[in-house]
């Protein structure tokens, strides 16, 4: 089951992302402008990952619910 943050809402799904997918980012990255936009990659080991101003910024695949990023519909 996704967890949704204070204001309701939904946390994107690790286990739902997909290559290009649109995501939201909140303000608690300092690699990326909040709330901005960001497809959504995976490497050649199938790990997500988003493009940040650090270079790569890895998404935690460990729980299923990505706290602070947002599927955009």
């Amino acid at each position: 089951m996704t967890k949704q943050d204070l204001q309701g809402r939904e946390y994107a799904s690790y286990s739902s992302l997909k290559a290009g997918q649109l995501v939201k980012v909140d303000d608690g990255f300092d690699c990326m402008t909040p709330w901005s936009a960001r497809p959504v990659h995976f490497d050649n080991s199938g790990k997500a990952y988003l493009l940040c101003d650090a270079g790569y910024h890895y998404l935690d695949g460990r729980h299923d619910s990505i706290i602070g990023i947002y599927p955009i519909s």
